[in-house]
């Protein structure tokens, strides 16, 4: 066997070497659970209703599209700050932070 033939055998062993304890290695968990909110019914409706969330990370606001209403909740302790009423059944929000508006579909 010649020397380069020893370091092809050498180079292939390594890179399967490395490649099987990258495999073995355990994904990290990149999502958890950190905290758990109920809100209950939405005004004007028996069920728990929710649609899409949007979460404002620079105003660090979650605003949650629920039935009849979009509950405004603080992204950090997740107290209600607020809520938008008055529509028939919302379905998602959108910022314009350059404009200073919210959009809401109803």
């Amino acid at each position: 066997m010649r020397v380069s033939d020893v370091r092809r055998i050498a180079i292939c062993f390594a890179i399967l070497a490395i490649s099987g304890m990258a495999a073995a290695r355990p994904p990290k968990a990149s999502y958890h659970l950190l905290n758990t909110y109920k809100l209950g019914a939405a005004a004007g409706s028996n069920r728990e209703y929710f649609d899409y969330i949007m979460v404002d990370s620079a105003g660090r606001r979650v605003y949650l599209s629920h039935g009849t209403e979009v509950k405004v909740l603080n992204a950090d302790t997740g107290a209600l700050i607020g809520n938008v009423t008055g529509m028939t059944l919302d379905h998602g929000v959108a910022i314009a932070k350059e404009f200073g508006r919210g959009f809401i579909s109803d």
